[in-house]
């Protein structure tokens, strides 16, 4: 009787220490998708881009201050468009663990997250071509340049590392 009891006491603390994990990886996935750490995107990390720019273009004063002022709009645009995709996003999951989810529903969030994403695409757009037009020939080819190793995601231009002070633009 007692050995009965001892392993249904080891199979309750199994069961239990599952239960705790099962649980804390739920919540661990949960705070991930609200609070995304990555983003798949080929832009540069915020605090990084005017002095990236400055580097590979070697920018006057004048066009570094242009860069500035409508590098400023571009960080409140988006981050107003970030905000309202992450509200789409904690909406959907809301949806999606009803019992009874609404497809209409989701089709509608999911189409309106797409709209917003398409917003943050022509506001990086803009932000490039204000860029572009403040530049010089040699600069614009550097643009050009770097236009396509941030398509590409070029992990070197991703991690912003430095060689020789700028990116290494003698690519094939």
């Amino acid at each position: 009787m007692f050995k009965n009891v001892k392993i249904l006491s080891w199979l309750v603390v199994i069961l239990l220490a599952t239960n705790l994990a099962t649980i804390g990886t739920v919540f661990y996935r949960t705070n991930r998708i609200n609070n995304p750490v990555g983003n798949v995107d080929t832009e540069l990390p915020l605090e990084q881009r005017s002095r990236f720019f400055n580097r590979q273009l070697e920018l006057s004063n004048n066009q570094m201050e242009s860069f500035r002022n409508f590098n400023r709009e571009y960080n409140r645009r988006t981050a107003e468009i970030n905000m309202q995709l992450q509200k789409l996003r904690e909406e959907i999951v809301d949806e999606l663990v009803k019992e009874d989810s609404d497809i209409e529903k989701l089709n509608q969030l999911s189409a309106e997250v797409g709209e917003l994403h398409k917003q943050l695409k022509l506001t990086t757009n803009d932000l490039y071509l204000e860029l572009k037009e403040i530049s010089d020939s040699t600069q614009r080819e550097r643009l050009a340049i770097v236009f396509r190793a941030l398509l590409e995601g070029d992990p070197e231009i991703r991690n912003n590392r430095r060689m020789g002070g700028r990116w290494q633009m003698n690519r094939p």
